[in-house]
């Protein structure tokens, strides 16, 4: 997956964007703004002429040239639709910050597997859906509806959980520590913690890696790169209720049995991974390993 746009787009449109701000589209456009963004930024609306002094337009298709990044804030019902429009004015990147897929039930986990398709047919790189964006401190792009924006620095963060992301968002409000990225994965249709993993790897901006994660998509292929890129950068993981499957995933790769009395702990040891048992863990850890260097040495 060439993520190399994705995260430092050089134009961005946002999709649903709004004058209302009481709508996330219009939380959106004004974080990307206000974080002053050095790119093109693009509202989409067919219903506007202008929102917060930027032309808006009635269709991504009418942007020319096309914009690196399209963001998605529009009900459910629309995304696929809009999606499936604009991957044939050929846009390849999506953040999709609408929730009600697989998280709202069986309508929605149909609407999701119809996504899917979409995104597999044109080969897009899509984040979420049901998220909350992400934010590239180094490359002043606040991608997110969240009201926050961190001091930048060297920790890559990024969460399953959006009530989590805003948690380390509002501790990091408090300017104890600098982070190069946070991600909200959302329902992960698309980019998943071993891309993010693997694009991390060689960033100079990214000096330690922490990550919240109810399960993983390829057990194999997850402990292969923390493997190789723990030996880099520290990453830590938080994991409240990680299903039993996923410690099998992982485990069922080292050689070893998951077993009842096997801890979350040992499993991740194993993969090269610090195991955060709570957030307060999690606040440490990042504190320590922040500015720390790994040592040197074969072992």
């Amino acid at each position: 997956m060439n993520l190399e746009n994705f995260f430092t787009p050089a134009s961005v449109a946002v999709i649903g964007a709004s004058r209302n701000p009481q709508k996330i589209g219009y939380g959106i456009l004004k974080n990307i703004i206000e974080g002053q963004f050095k790119g093109k930024i693009y509202p989409v609306n067919p219903q506007a002429q202008e929102i917060l002094n930027f032309p808006s337009f009635a269709k991504i298709a009418d942007i020319q040239p096309l914009p690196d990044l399209a963001i998605i804030a529009l009900p459910a019902s629309l995304v696929l639709d809009t999606v499936l429009e604009s991957a044939k004015a050929n846009i390849k990147n999506f953040i999709i910050i609408s929730a009600g897929f697989k998280e709202v039930g069986p309508e929605g986990a149909t609407r999701e597997k119809d996504l899917a398709k979409i995104v597999t047919e044109y080969n897009l790189n899509v984040l979420g859906p049901n998220c909350l964006g992400f934010i590239n401190t180094h490359h002043l792009l606040n991608a997110s509806f969240a009201s926050t924006s961190p001091l930048k620095g060297g920790i890559a963060f990024a969460s399953q959980s959006g009530a989590l992301c805003t948690a380390v968002l509002d501790w990091a409000a408090k300017g104890i520590l600098g982070f190069s990225y946070f991600v909200s994965l959302g329902n992960k249709i698309g980019i998943s913690e071993i891309d993010l993993l693997e694009l991390w790897e060689n960033d100079a901006n990214v000096s330690c890696i922490a990550l919240y994660l109810e399960g993983i998509k390829d057990g194999r292929r997850f402990l292969h790169a923390t493997q190789r890129i723990s030996l880099k950068k520290p990453i830590i993981i938080i994991s409240p209720g990680f299903s039993q499957e996923a410690q099998n995933a992982i485990s069922s790769h080292t050689g070893s049995i998951a077993t009842e009395s096997q801890t979350l702990t040992t499993v991740f040891s194993q993969a090269g991974l610090i195991h955060a048992k709570n957030l307060e863990d999690l606040f440490d850890d990042m504190t320590v390993f922040a500015n720390a260097k790994l040592p040197g040495g074969r072992n």
